[in-house]
């Protein structure tokens, strides 16, 4: 550690004390705010006590602890009920506050060796002639000048170790515990799931009314201009009919593809299996597939994995230049385990581009894992594992090449 940390960990070490005794009286004025008048002063009494923990989860990541902020999320639309509501109900309220209740004890009792640095330092450097702190024989006033350029030099070189220890204590109450931390990944990949249905609804409506919608439309201006030529202009009624008959058929060739990307149909009828072996048949690349799937899967995890491999597969085929790839296929007994991997160049990132990210978001909806290992010149291997249990014993076991 560079020398001038030392002394800047004394400053801290003071300030996290100082901090520590405001914050013990906001705590009691936080808890009288609540007492007296309820979520009226209680709710920025609250939110105002939780700076104080917030700063020294800073002094924390300076001391290369890292300290999360643990509270729950709240929607941007809350009311006052609802905002009064998610402070009482978040139990890092409640750790926050014995903290700030227990903070000016234990932490003054670790910093005490870097808190008593300035004092020392301040007795140590006093003029020592004539009285000083009542003592007027030199001799005495020598030797407490001695203690105090002592006590100053152990609170200087061990300031840095007592932060960092003071930091861990902190991390004790103030990290998101377990529970915390599930329930943020829960929110989080909630939200993104919605997002995502969102979305897909979108892009439905937009395919239907730019697609099907917009085609059968016109089918039916045909028909009606057929219906009004059809006595005058018989051939020409004939010919708007085949006309409109040719787009039902595209029509109906529109409506097809568009269910077929919400959910193919073999998906739902055959399985995860048979679905994977129709995907790979469509690709320019030469796949090969091992499936070992004793039985369907439940039919959100089975479209989940469908819609992943397809992403998987389409980024090969646009940007690894591979010439085989690999799809492996297998249920271990309490997921679904699939690996993915080609011969192409490497260099695959999920940062770069949305569709590695994508497949990420939506496997974590399921508590899924997403692992991609791609180093530069390849191969490039993605590992996904969904946790989930078989929905009916039929056996889907093959090894084939395409």
């Amino acid at each position: 550690m560079t020398v001038w940390l030392y002394p800047l960990a004394v400053v801290r070490a003071a300030a996290q004390f100082v901090l520590a005794v405001v914050g013990l009286v906001l705590l009691l004025v936080a808890v009288l705010c609540v007492l007296l008048t309820g979520p009226l002063l209680g709710i920025p009494a609250i939110l105002t006590t939780r700076w104080w923990p917030d700063l020294t989860r800073r002094f924390g990541s300076w001391s290369a602890v890292r300290i999360d902020r643990p509270y729950r999320q709240l929607r941007e639309s809350a009311g006052f009920r609802v905002l009064w509501k998610w402070l009482i109900s978040d139990p890092a309220t409640y750790r926050d506050a014995a903290w700030m209740l227990l903070e000016p004890l234990v932490g003054g009792i670790i910093l005490l060796p870097a808190v008593l640095t300035p004092v020392a330092v301040a007795g140590a450097v006093i003029p020592v002639s004539g009285w000083w702190f009542g003592i007027a024989d030199p001799g005495s006033r020598a030797l407490l000048v001695a203690a105090c350029f002592a006590v100053a030099t152990v609170g200087v070189v061990t300031a840095p170790a007592l932060v960092r220890v003071h930091a861990k204590w902190t991390r004790v109450l103030l990290f998101p515990t377990r529970t915390t931390v599930r329930v943020h990944q829960l929110e989080e990949t909630r939200s993104e799931a919605l997002e995502s249905e969102a979305r897909e609804v979108r892009r439905i409506e937009r395919d239907l009314h730019d697609g099907a919608q917009a085609r059968l439309i016109g089918v039916g201006m045909t028909i009606g201009a057929a219906e009004r030529a059809f006595d005058r202009d018989p051939d020409r009624a004939k010919e708007l009919l085949l006309k409109a008959r040719e787009s039902t058929a595209l029509a109906v060739r529109e409506l097809r593809d568009l269910v077929r990307g919400i959910l193919p149909p073999v998906l739902s009828e055959r399985g995860l299996g048979d679905a994977v072996r129709a995907l790979v048949l469509e690709q320019r690349l030469a796949c090969e597939t091992q499936i070992d799937l004793p039985g369907r899967l439940p039919l959100a995890v089975e479209s989940a994995a469908y819609f992943a491999i397809a992403e998987v597969l389409t980024n090969v085929a646009k940007h690894a230049g591979a010439g085989t790839v690999w799809v492996d296929l297998v249920f271990t007994g309490e997921s679904l385990r699939i690996v993915v991997m080609d011969d192409g160049c490497g260099g695959a990132n999920v940062a770069v581009g949305s569709g590695l990210h994508g497949i990420e978001r939506r496997l974590a909806a399921f508590d899924g894992t997403f692992t991609l290992t791609s180093p530069p010149g390849g191969p490039t291997m993605v590992t996904m594992e969904i946790p989930c249990a078989l929905s009916s014993p039929r056996t889907c076991t093959s090894s084939e090449k395409a």
